[in-house]
């Protein structure tokens, strides 16, 4: 199949195994051959974080016997008293389910994290950008009012200038008092 990778190695060999998937992930794992609680835990060791998918083929004698009704869904309960393969199976969906809730769980955590680091950050970026404001501001009415100090001193020496002028031909007080 294009674009497949064929992988050989014994599952029941845990660490082999390890080597041989090392550094690789999938988009998808299809798992026949894991009958027990312990092949499903191995195989969470192996694929977890790694696989986007992972597919475990089942039986359906691990739906309820006897049988309530012929037709068997996802939602008839799992119960087999008869066949122990049955009950291994059951017991591996089961560990499976729960990873399932663990990661879900464990991914809201890390979500709830994130999306409390980013809050945080914002919040901290916002008041940042509030101080720098300010200081704008500040430095802003700061000049401004240099500015206006720098104006009334040139208006006052302008205003000594011509009074001294004036003066000169005898005209003081034409200009007032300068209020």
């Amino acid at each position: 199949m294009p674009g497949a990778r064929q992988i050989t190695a014994d599952i029941t060999r845990t660490t082999e195994t390890a080597a041989a998937l090392a550094g690789k992930t999938w988009d998808v794992v299809v798992d026949f051959i894991a009958f027990d609680l312990a092949a499903v835990e191995q195989r969470l060791e192996l694929f977890r974080g790694r696989t986007a998918q992972y597919v475990f083929i089942s039986t359906t004698s691990a739906y309820q016997k006897p049988a309530t009704h012929h037709l068997l869904t996802e939602s008839t309960p799992l119960a087999n008293p008869f066949w122990e393969y049955s009950r291994l199976k059951i017991a591996a969906e089961d560990r499976l389910q729960r990873a399932l809730r663990e990661e879900a769980d464990k991914t809201r955590k890390e979500a709830a994290a994130s999306a409390e680091a980013l809050k945080k950050a914002a919040q901290e970026e916002a008041d940042k950008t509030r101080k720098e404001a300010a200081a704008s501001a500040d430095a802003v009415k700061k000049a401004a009012a240099e500015d206006a100090a720098q104006q009334r001193l040139e208006v006052a020496t302008q205003r000594e200038q011509a009074t001294a002028i004036l003066s000169r031909f005898g005209l003081e007080g034409v200009l007032g008092d300068g209020k």
